[in-house]
């Protein structure tokens, strides 16, 4: 199982940019497996453990991370492997963003929670490789420069 997140390119950001909770089949991660689990590259936090999955076999994976970014943005999160769907939970420290997600999926993500600082969306489908789930914000209409004329 692997997580990779990009780091932003200031320095004095970095460390404010973690994987803080990964639980594995309800295997709760601690603290120092988790740091030990971790890499960084100059672009990517990077993290790496392995899980044997028999054939006809489910696990449930979870993971939480912080990140610093943009307020014009996006992400893409890619499954690696077939899974029975997603959900995502996407929480914001201000109320000045838009936030929207797409499935690059045959079937449309649901929406679950619409708030002003937390969207959480489920996709309930079988997922094969490198399909993902889109999701990209953007400052407020009335936070956003005008247009000109």
């Amino acid at each position: 199982m692997k997580l990779n997140l990009e780091r932003p390119p200031e320095q004095e950001l970095i460390s404010y940019c973690k994987i803080t909770d990964v639980e594995i089949d309800r295997r709760v991660l601690t603290t120092e497996e988790i740091e030990t689990m971790t890499t960084a590259t100059p672009i990517q936090i990077c993290f790496k453990h392995d899980v044997n999955i028999k054939p006809g076999e489910t696990i449930y994976v979870r993971t939480r991370a912080e990140l610093i970014k943009r307020d014009l943005d996006q992400e893409i999160w890619t499954s690696m492997l077939p899974s029975d769907g997603i959900k995502l939970t996407v929480t914001v420290p201000a109320k000045n963003l838009e936030i929207k997600a797409h499935a690059l999926h045959m079937e449309e993500v649901d929406t679950i929670v619409d708030t002003d600082v937390t969207k959480v969306w489920s996709l309930r489908y079988g997922m094969f490789p490198y399909q993902s789930l889109v999701f990209w914000w953007h400052p407020r209409q009335e936070n956003r420069c005008p247009v000109a004329k």
